[in-house]
């Protein structure tokens, strides 16, 4: 059943205003009076509203059991640090000086939080390397203000409900070979017993393009389920998923690109993709994620994707002491 119209909460008082990470503007050309709807959390949406003053509205309707007893969030900030070349250089250098030692370094390799997303994982040049839990190997990271804002907007998304566990991870797209990362929803990789309810902030570091591999959503996927998936290429040794018969939504694709430090938001569930790097720039994606407690489902997901996989990344995870 769909929500019904809700009226809206007070706005928040100006000292209750947050700083926002900059947000997609997937359709029209500016900022002027732009309206963006983007999925932030399972069977929602958000509308973003850019005004004149680079001021920002999110309107979130929550996804709640009986919606008539909530009503809609209303977040309003005054200033957005991380949007429109708005956020400070330095900080946005001091986080690609930290990327890209991470990678440089290879660390996390031995333990399998680093390795390639899209390839088999082996001696040769990574086609598309991933780092998970990067703020395990730099503190710092935990204290960014990527991380404070996305935080800050996930928890009024949902409230008391929100965990305080937070997903970490980062791709990084070479210049001019940069793998896609294909169709796929982020479930695909759970556990199949649990139901989720999250949202994830996707970041660019060095501002995003479709011939970068900016993200590129199917609106209204995060109503569906999981997908069946396979790993990419239907080689059992990568890790990377794609979602099967990726061709049929390729023509609902909406891309978002961004400016340097801008981020979009999108729900656990949502379909996406982003296209290989072919300009002669790399780029950096950080990823965030915020969800609410876990619950069980009635019946777990068959996914049969992940139980024929037999990557080198998870070997050396388990081998791990």
């Amino acid at each position: 059943m769909g929500l019904r119209p809700q009226s809206c909460v007070p706005s928040l008082s100006r000292e209750d205003r947050i700083s926002s990470p900059g947000l997609p503007i997937a359709e029209g050309g500016g900022t002027h009076g732009t309206n963006v709807w983007l999925s932030a959390a399972r069977a929602v949406f958000t509308r973003i509203r850019y005004s004149p003053l680079g001021q920002i509205e999110i309107r979130i309707q929550a996804p709640y059991d009986k919606p008539h007893r909530k009503p809609t969030r209303r977040i309003r900030t005054e200033r957005l640090p991380i949007a429109r070349g708005d956020h400070d250089p330095e900080k946005i250098e001091w986080l690609c000086e930290v990327y890209d030692r991470l990678f440089t370094d290879r660390l996390g390799w031995e333990e399998g939080s680093q390795f390639d997303l899209a390839g088999t994982d082996d001696d040769n040049e990574a086609a598309l390397p991933q780092m998970l839990g990067p703020s395990g190997y730099v503190p710092e990271l935990l204290e960014s203000t990527y991380r404070k804002n996305a935080a800050a907007i996930a928890r009024q998304i949902f409230g008391d409900g929100m965990t305080d566990r937070v997903g970490e991870h980062m791709i990084y797209k070479p210049a001019g070979r940069g793998a896609a990362t294909p169709w796929h929803q982020d479930q695909a990789y759970h556990d199949p017993t649990l139901a989720y309810k999250g949202v994830n902030f996707w970041m660019s570091l060095d501002g995003a393009t479709v011939d970068s591999g900016c993200l590129q959503f199917v609106p209204g996927s995060h109503k569906m389920d999981v997908l069946s998936h396979h790993s990419i290429n239907h080689d059992p040794r990568i890790h990377g998923l794609e979602v099967d018969d990726p061709d049929q939504w390729a023509d609902k694709a909406v891309p978002c690109p961004l400016p340097v430090g801008g981020a979009t938001i999108h729900a656990c569930y949502l379909l996406h993709c982003a296209e290989p790097n072919i300009s002669d720039r790399p780029h950096r994606a950080y990823t965030l994620t915020f969800r609410c407690e876990l619950t069980l489902r009635d019946v777990p997901i068959d996914n049969y994707w992940r139980r024929e996989q037999n990557t080198a990344r998870q070997q050396r995870a388990d081998n791990h002491p």
